[in-house]
């Protein structure tokens, strides 16, 4: 490239081409080796909103009334990893499945619940619906930027 001012043009110079510069993290984000940025739950502010992007389930089939778990991932309408999220399950029929307490995702967005099966779940083929939230601690239960959505596992 040649370098030109009032008093003329220089000669022809070539220098090493520079790295790719990468894009700064915000505030309070870290970058977890999957290469996907995870965000702190007070970060996640409208018109943001939290997604149950994955749900697993361990075992994947329900054969029995033994416990079982529960994984839910949570991430924001970006596309951020979401951690300090509160996930609240509810099994449906209500009766077929025992109240269980609120997780909180970790920082690779997960959380997991253990869930109990009542003896009133049949151990016949059927499906087990779950209603899912995934919400910000402190934030009003039906708004904010907090999520719902409904999940199955099967039985038999």
């Amino acid at each position: 490239m040649a370098a030109t001012n009032q008093f003329g043009t220089s000669g022809f110079a070539t220098s090493v081409p520079t790295a790719v510069v990468a894009a700064a993290l915000p505030p309070g984000a870290i970058k977890l080796p999957s290469g996907e940025t995870s965000l702190p739950i007070e970060m996640i502010a409208p018109p943001q909103r939290l997604v149950v992007s994955s749900v697993k389930f361990i075992p994947a089939r329900l054969s029995s009334r033994q416990a079982f778990v529960g994984r839910f991932r949570v991430i924001d309408t970006r596309g951020y990893v979401v951690r300090g999220a509160l996930v609240y399950v509810l099994g449906l029929p209500y009766p077929w499945l025992r109240a269980a307490p609120e997780a909180t995702t970790g920082a690779d967005g997960w959380a997991t619940i253990q869930l109990f099966p009542t003896a009133k779940m049949p151990i016949r083929r059927a499906a087990l619906v779950l209603f899912v939230r995934a919400r910000r601690p402190g934030d009003n239960l039906l708004a904010g930027v907090a999520t719902r959505r409904l999940v199955q596992v099967s039985i038999r």
